[in-house]
């Protein structure tokens, strides 16, 4: 019962929670995803009401419990009706949502051997070593419910966390969604590595054998197929929480090593391409295989435990509690982050201070395009001497906006960046309605065209808030989709008007020789009058 008293957890140190403080986020992450391992205690001891051990867990971090994901498919006769996952929804006192906050957790459990669960969860753990995870219907449970919050909310505000087991599921569907263009910001703690431990030197002959054998082995269609399902996921850096002395998890460390250590050596196409493939993968479609596979549900193209990129924490805690979801609650033997991307490069981490409320994450900072919380100190009441403002994510916008605005912020993230947050808001409001009022007569556009002078208008508000280094990548492109076509349609009316003249100029010539006909008619006309 200890293990799962939130009062025993030391969690509590987070009182305040800054949300921008990565060590904050990993914390409260981990909370969410005991929060199931303990629902599914309460449910098989039977705790209820003021008995339950589990809403501590989430509540502390003023989280409310929206849905239980149940292992329930009728199916299966392996289903234990157990709690795997469940979906939480961030709700602050205050209706203030801080900067970097999520609106939604999904969190997912990972293995629990005990005798309602053991073997389920045996099974699905078999499933994630031979990559078949994705044929259960735990799987389709999480993409179902993620799903249904990306749809509603997008994907900027949802988080994914898991461990063990659930990472690898959490991992599945974030993979998934990746693929879709929807990057969710995740947490996978001791998440699987599905290969045998093996040294460095052994590590790296096998990559060089597989790289050849790709070559080798597959056309230059088939490399550029795996080459482009690889690279969709370079922009999606899930948090990887690992322990090098976890046999489950701790091969993505050296994973990532060897890419790296191969790019110094200026081998990295090589260590790519081998990331890019599985072994399995490449012999399956050299015997014509992969069809048949496919229609039963296995998947040898790709692992599970391939990424792109990651963002890798790791702890050093004693070994034998390597695999311990509580490590990943304190701060006393967490390492600090670092981010690999494609190529194997690490990026630049921040380190951390000693003070967590002055920390700033080592992972890169929400991607541009997020409808993240916009974080301000300044009062309606100052901006133009009216009130007439409302909050759109948490920035203020004249009403007339405020739907349109929505739209913008959900889509491509907010006008204004927090990389411009050494300028006056009231200047960060001023300069958004002008670049609103711009964005709102540009889409409303249609098949008409703008006059020059409201062409220079628009150029204005975009140099403005160019000086600013606001978001406006997305409006620039419109613009000069504008100005294209405008050009585009000038050329025609160019072409036109000399063809017209050409028209004239013809007809001018006709003109004379029937201008002197009828002349002459005329004269012939008024002497037959004149002398009968």
């Amino acid at each position: 019962m200890g293990d799962n008293d939130f009062r025993c957890s030391g969690l509590q140190r987070l009182s305040t929670v800054n949300w921008q403080n990565e060590r904050h986020q990993r914390s409260i992450m981990a909370s969410l995803v005991k929060g199931v391992y303990v629902q599914e205690d309460d449910r098989q001891q039977k705790r209820q009401g003021c008995l339950a051990l589990a809403p501590p867990w989430w509540e502390f971090f003023n989280f409310v419990l929206l849905e239980v994901l149940v292992d329930d498919d009728a199916s299966s006769i392996s289903a234990d009706f157990s709690i795997f996952g469940a979906v939480y929804e961030f709700t602050p006192s205050n209706n203030y949502y801080p900067v970097g906050a999520p609106r939604y957790v999904i969190a997912f459990r990972g293995t629990m051997l005990k005798k309602e669960t053991i073997v389920r969860d045996t099974i699905l753990d078999i499933n994630v070593l031979t990559n078949n995870l994705s044929r259960r219907s735990r799987s389709d449970k999480a993409m179902q419910a993620v799903e249904n919050r990306v749809s509603g909310k997008g994907d900027s505000r949802i988080w994914l966390a898991g461990h063990s087991l659930g990472a690898s599921l959490a991992m599945l569907v974030g993979k998934n969604m990746a693929r879709k263009g929807n990057f969710l910001e995740s947490y996978f703690f001791n998440p699987p590595f599905v290969a045998a431990p093996m040294k460095r030197r052994i590590r790296k002959a096998r990559t060089w054998i597989k790289a050849g054998l790709t070559v080798g082995i597959k056309d230059y269609q088939e490399r550029q197929r795996s080459k482009s399902l690889f690279n969709n996921l370079c922009k999606w850096v899930p948090k990887l929480f690992l322990h090098e002395s976890d046999l489950i998890c701790a091969g993505y460390v050296g994973d990532f090593e060897l890419r790296e250590s191969m790019e110094s050596d200026g081998v990295g196409d090589v260590g790519r391409l081998a990331a890019q493939n599985t072994m399995r993968g490449i012999f399956t479609g050299a015997l014509g295989m992969d069809s048949i596979l496919n229609l039963f549900g296995i998947n040898c193209s790709d692992d599970l435990h391939s990424l792109a990129s990651a963002c890798l924490t790791t702890s050093c805690i004693r070994k034998f509690q390597s695999h311990n979801l509580s490590q990943w609650f304190t701060d006393e033997t967490v390492s600090d982050s670092k981010v690999y991307s494609t190529g194997g490069f690490p990026k630049p981490a921040i380190s951390q201070t000693d003070n967590p409320e002055k920390t700033t994450t080592s992972c890169p900072p929400p991607l541009v395009g997020q409808a993240t919380m916009f974080e301000i100190a300044a009062d309606v009441s100052t901006l133009y001497g009216c009130g007439n403002f409302e909050l759109v994510y948490n920035f203020w916008v004249p009403p007339e906006h405020k739907d349109f605005y929505t739209q913008i912020v959900e889509t491509y993230g907010h006008i204004p960046t927090l990389l411009a947050g050494r300028h006056e808001m009231n200047t960060f409001v001023n300069v958004t309605r002008l670049l609103l009022d711009a964005a709102v007569e540009m889409t409303h556009l249609g098949e008409s065209f703008p006059s020059e002078e409201k062409l220079s208008s628009w150029r204005s508000a975009l140099d403005h808030a160019r000086f600013f280094m606001f978001n406006i990548s997305w409006l620039e492109e419109l613009f000069k989709e504008i100005e294209k076509k405008r050009d585009s349609q000038q050329e025609l009316l160019r072409v036109e008007v000399a063809r017209l003249k050409k028209e004239v100029a013809s007809l001018q010539l006709t003109r004379v020789p029937l201008v002197q006909e009828a002349a002459e008619v005329e004269v012939k006309i008024r002497k037959r009058i004149y002398y009968g």
